[in-house]
């Protein structure tokens, strides 16, 4: 029967039962419901819901309000609201769909059965809603709907469900990790009670995705692999010919990039990527941006971690794809701009920056929770810092201060997002302190770091940050007061901070105290690992300057060949650790170990340049690594392998030139076919190194 034959014969049984009737407020409210269970989430066009609605309007005023009808009718007029604002993305109907759910939940009795319910669907409303003034309002009433439900309801999972959604939803906004942790816990009895139920599936999805958000936080694989598991269950609890089945799968294949961005494997990145084409394949027209965005977001993350520009050009593109669909959706422009940032820093092209920097602005000043508003400033600041770094203008560092600074008014104390952000106002101040020498400025670089630690002290990213701004500190003025709070932050620094030696001295053992407890603390498989290890090769390497101490020496050097040598490194930190460590070793007349750092930078080099897919790219990462093969030759030399030195002279030039050999592979070989053979080896013999 379809929905022409349908509404004929609901109007052909309601007109058996004339107005006036008392049994025709509740066949009308029975009637909609029916309507809606029949056409299914999202099925209903406009013109049918505007009966639904009209029948369900009819049955509230024709029963007093303060009987328990008056609150089951409304309720239902508050569904067939929500459900017309999911088809047309109204807004005044979700507005509705609030007042309707929060009248019926005021009207009802505390004993009312249905009670429960009403502040059920008043919750989801409001988390739908997403106002920063609803999120609270959502959390009280998921909670006490689920407080006033027997344990054995049926009901008890969905209700559960709907508590972890608005709990997470809070720990989003405000970053408070109690929401987080009671969010899991919800999601987790919710998916235990609804084995059997359409609930199951979902409350797993969610609860992978909030096992994903701990994991993020604390930096434990374990955790990411038990979200991983739970997301997966919920697909396998998902029929697959259910609507219920894409949402998990994106929610999977969420889970995988983050699994990837945790751990640093490419394998649950491919996977994600790979689920996120097959469901665009088959995703209906309103669903495609919201896939084009996460699909891009994984080819950006695959950018950062091999450096094909093709993935970052992929990306950006399914951005502005998202972004032509939906126009001015800040989730899509965010993501466009930090594609457009990655290119910048790639290519140097300076009109992707200033798009870039553009859509930040747009972003911060639009109305939302302060905490949103707070990571838009913070990715302002990080754009004007970049290109600081770049290009060295000093207008743009203190834009990016004053960004930053804007940060730590809005983000809430105590929260994870203030944590975070905070450590930049850290980095750019000890910038400026380099150019103009001035104290203040490492007064400002410091305490942020150590705010960051205090509120997080296991996150090895702000023990990391915390090192090298001790070692700022250190070289700029030796503030022994500010290693003494650093020590009574963190107890594996205090040993230090009492160790019988002089300040100057211990100082630099305590800042690198705390980058070796860094490094130790990261998992083998943590992408940021070599990222660590450089940075503490880096400090061994200036207090082996200052102490001339020769322990410093040989773990600043083994402490380099490890961040060269480790499996998960991104490329591009093996030839920023490989640049440092040649220099160092250069600095040193140590021509053997100058000549096996640079090899490792060649290396790298030779990886990036490979994925590239134009020639302008691959020339880009030559001449970022243009010194190197000059360091390698001339350290080949002074060890008297005169052969190495000469082919790594050429190594640069042979690498592109061979790249263009094996493009052109097939053009060589018809000249060999049609008699051209001595044309085609000259050419050949053009990409090979000279002896």
């Amino acid at each position: 029967m379809d929905g022409d034959q349908l509404v004929a014969a609901w109007l052909a049984r309601l007109d058996r039962v004339p107005p006036g009737d008392p049994d025709r407020p509740d066949l009308l409210s029975r009637s909609a419901g029916e309507f809606l269970d029949r056409c299914g989430p999202g099925g209903s066009s406009a013109h049918l819901l505007d009966l639904a609605r009209a029948w369900l309007e009819e049955a509230v005023a024709a029963v007093p309000s303060e009987s328990l009808e008056h609150g089951f009718h409304l309720s239902n007029l508050g569904v067939v609201h929500q459900e017309r604002h999911s088809v047309t993305c109204d807004q005044a109907a979700l507005d509705q769909a609030v007042e309707c759910f929060a009248s019926a939940a005021d009207q009802a009795p505390a004993q009312d059965p249905d009670l429960p319910m009403y502040l059920n669907n008043l919750a989801n409303a409001l988390t739908g809603r997403a106002l920063a003034a609803d999120i609270a309002r959502a959390v009280d009433a998921a909670a006490r709907g689920v407080t006033l439900t027997p344990w054995d309801s049926p009901d008890l999972p969905l209700y559960a469900n709907t508590l972890g959604n608005a709990l997470f939803q809070r720990y989003e906004a405000e970053g408070a990790c109690a929401d987080l942790d009671v969010a899991v816990d919800a999601y987790r009895a919710a998916a235990g009670q609804g084995r059997g139920t359409d609930v199951h599936a979902m409350s797993l999805g969610n609860l992978g995705s909030a096992l994903c958000a701990q994991a993020a936080l604390s930096g434990r694989s374990a955790l990411m692999d038990r979200a991983v598991r739970a997301c997966e269950s919920a697909v396998r609890a998902a029929p697959a010919t259910s609507a219920d089945r894409e949402p998990r799968l994106t929610g999977l294949a969420d889970v995988l990039r983050e699994s990837h961005v945790l751990g640093g494997a490419p394998a649950p990145l491919e996977r994600a990527i790979s689920i996120y084409r097959t469901v665009l394949a088959r995703a209906a027209p309103g669903e495609l941006p919201g896939y084009w965005n996460n699909l891009g977001n994984c080819l950006r993350d695959r950018f950062a971690a091999s450096g094909s520009r093709a993935d970052l050009d992929g990306a950006i593109a399914l951005s502005r794809q998202a972004l032509d669909a939906e126009p001015g959706k800040l989730l899509y422009l965010g993501n466009l701009a930090s594609g457009l940032r990655a290119r910048y820093l790639l290519l140097g092209d300076e009109t992707d920056m200033r798009e870039a920097l553009d859509v930040y602005r747009k972003a911060a000043s639009s109305p939302g929770p302060a905490v949103l508003r707070a990571r838009w400033l913070n990715n302002l600041g990080n754009g004007f810092h970049e290109r600081y770094v770049r290009a060295g203008d000093l207008d743009d560092l203190h834009e990016a201060i004053r960004g930053y600074r804007r940060v730590g008014e809005l983000a809430p104390e105590g929260s994870v997002g203030r944590s975070r952000v905070r450590g930049n106002l850290g980095t750019a101040p000890a910038e400026l302190h380099n150019v103009n020498g001035q104290a203040r400025e490492l007064d400002e670089a410091v305490s942020p770091f150590r705010e960051a630690v205090a509120a997080s002290p296991q996150r090895a990213l702000d023990l990391d940050n915390l090192g090298t701004a001790l070692v700022t500190s250190f070289c700029g003025k030796g503030d022994r007061a500010l290693l003494a709070e650093a020590a009574r932050l963190h107890e594996e620094a205090a040993p230090y901070a009492q160790a019988e030696a002089t300040g100057s001295y211990q100082d630099m053992r305590a800042a690198l105290t705390v980058l070796r407890r860094t490094a130790e603390r990261a998992e083998p498989t943590n992408p940021h690992i070599a990222r660590y290890v450089g940075n503490l090769a880096s400090v061994y390497r200036q207090s082996h300057a200052l102490f001339a101490d020769e322990a410093d020496l040989r773990e600043g050097v083994r402490f380099y060949r490890q961040s060269c040598s480790t499996r998960t490194a991104a490329p591009i930190v093996v030839l920023r650790a490989a640049q440092d460590w040649a220099a160092w070793a250069g600095s040193r007349a140590a021509w053997p170990e100058a000549a096996e750092a640079s090899a490792a930078g060649l290396l790298a080099m030779e990886g990036l340049v490979a994925i590239q897919a134009a020639r302008a790219e691959k020339e880009a990462w030559l001449r970022e690594a243009r010194e190197l093969p000059g360091i390698t030759a001339f350290a080949c030399a002074e060890t008297g392998a005169l052969q190495q030195a000469v082919t790594a002279a050429e190594r640069g030039r042979a690498v592109l030139l061979s790249e263009t050999i094996e493009r052109e592979k097939p053009r060589l070989e018809h000249l060999h076919e049609t008699g051209h053979g001595r044309l085609a080896d000259r050419q050949r013999d053009a990409g090979r190194p000279r002896r």
